[in-house]
């Protein structure tokens, strides 16, 4: 639904939108976590001339990832690659910019993602992360409806956590802004153009399976956005010199 290179919603007009906030350039080395299809890297990679190494956990992501990188026109200054094990090897003061694009949310080990990006960005080096954050207070019926169709999404933190860890690693809180109503007037975009494509060509029994479940979860995601009980917010910091 997001398009080519993309899983989800808001596609690479969405990712183009909060890649500006990270004003990269040729001469930068960057790191997109949980890449999965490859299209943030891909898209860093081409609108700034910046050399872009994406790291994505799923074997089967990044073998598709991988296997269209090849027909990129910038897939030399791109390299995919699996991150093996639980506490990511990202290296130390490898990179100039680091981001995470609605992946962050899933995951239990959130702190220990952040510290290791942290750690492989070179003193003054920004980070931007962007994701579903939580409300203050317990899960509410729209998330919780959410979570049967995306149990991990139980993992999600709130905005002062977020501050907090973030603080804590040694990273310079720059702007937080919420883009919870552009995302679900995006996920609404996309799903009225499935809807027309799917009226030219019916899917297969399978297809129309896995379009249902998908389209189940986006219904989950808009109707928690739209009441507030989760929002989109992206993060941008910038690690301390010295």
């Amino acid at each position: 639904m997001g398009g080519a290179g993309f899983i989800g919603p808001g596609g690479a007009e969405f990712c183009g939108m909060l890649l500006r906030t990270l004003r990269l350039d040729s001469a930068m080395t960057v790191l997109a976590l949980g890449a999965g299809l490859g299209g943030a890297a891909e898209l860093a990679a081409r609108a700034s001339g910046a050399w872009v190494e994406g790291v994505e956990p799923e074997d089967t992501l990044i073998r598709h990832a991988n296997r269209g990188a090849g027909e990129s026109a910038v897939a030399w200054r791109t390299h995919l690659r699996r991150r093996d094990g639980d506490a990511p090897d990202l290296g130390l003061h490898r990179f100039d910019a680091a981001f995470a694009m609605g992946w962050l949310h899933a995951r239990a080990d959130k702190a220990t993602l952040l510290a290791a990006m942290a750690a492989a960005l070179r003193p003054g080096g920004q980070l931007l992360i962007a994701d579903y954050v939580r409300s203050d207070g317990p899960p509410g019926p729209l998330v919780e409806e959410w979570r049967k169709h995306e149990p991990a999404a139980g993992h999600q933190w709130s905005e002062p956590q977020y501050r907090e860890v973030l603080h804590a690693l040694g990273l310079e809180m720059r702007g937080c802004e919420e883009l919870s109503a552009t995302l679900v007037a995006m996920i609404a975009e996309a799903w009225e153009r499935v809807r027309q494509a799917l009226h030219l060509e019916p899917p297969e029994p399978s297809e129309a399976r896995a379009l249902r479940d998908e389209a189940a979860l986006s219904a989950a995601q808009s109707a928690a956005l739209a009441a507030g009980e989760v929002r989109f917010l992206s993060f941008l910091a910038h690690k301390v010199e010295g």
